[in-house]
């Protein structure tokens, strides 16, 4: 299981819930180092290194590695996004 942060739409506990089939507890998180910025031609944000800034988000606990997956999709992970390891 891994813990999953979310700074866009996948805060919303609805729409989070809409796509995977576990219930997780949510918590408010603060990434450090790092701003968002409004994807040229896209509805959605990203985020990009920037040491003076920070993003607040959702950290989902525990997600288990089928809803992983799940959100790989919805979010079209390799495509339009990558994944990394990050300290929330």
């Amino acid at each position: 299981m891994v813990s999953i942060f979310t700074y866009g739409s996948l805060m919303d506990q609805k729409l989070m819930h809409s796509i995977v089939k576990g219930k997780y507890k949510a918590v408010k998180a603060t990434l450090h180092g790092y701003i968002r910025r409004k994807v040229f031609n896209f509805k959605f944000p990203a985020i990009v290194e920037d040491k003076e800034s920070k993003i607040v988000g959702v950290l989902w606990l525990d997600v288990d590695e089928d809803d992983v997956t799940r959100l790989d999709h919805y979010e079209s992970v390799g495509y339009l996004y990558n994944k990394t390891n990050i300290n929330v």
